[in-house]
């Protein structure tokens, strides 16, 4: 089973940054990047991701109007704030309908690390619902 990322960051840096530490984790497939949040509900609704890793300062549309949006056009779509104001963005989460908030001082291993933690937590709520 696949699951199909779209990484939306207004830095080149970051995307690529991501998109390398990403690419070669098994299972994780990335559909699409973005540089702002109109971008990626553009994307969004090509790629049809399951997960979106979201910065949460960007132009033209920021990641907390955009969660709120890909949550209306997909509500099943896991987000991921991936962001420098991540103590800003807890307080935003659950209103936006955010799955988890992590800071990008912590590095890409902890955000594989959570990414993983929440997939599989996900596929045994999954299992076991069935």
């Amino acid at each position: 089973m696949f699951t199909y990322v779209l990484i939306v960051d207004d830095s080149h840096v970051t995307r690529a940054a991501i998109r390398a530490r990403l690419e070669h984790e098994p299972g994780l497939v990335i559909c699409g990047e973005a540089a702002d949040g109109i971008d990626a509900i553009r994307q969004a609704s090509t790629c049809r991701p399951d997960l979106v890793l979201l910065d949460l300062a960007m132009p033209k549309l920021n990641g907390a109007e955009t969660a709120v949006a890909l949550k209306r056009m997909m509500p099943k779509v896991h987000i991921f704030l991936f962001t420098l104001f991540a103590e800003n963005a807890n307080d935003l989460a659950p209103r936006l309908g955010v799955d988890a908030v992590l800071a990008k001082h912590e590095g890409m291993h902890e955000l594989v690390h959570r990414i993983r933690k929440f997939l599989d937590s996900e596929n045994h709520r999954t299992a076991s619902a069935n």
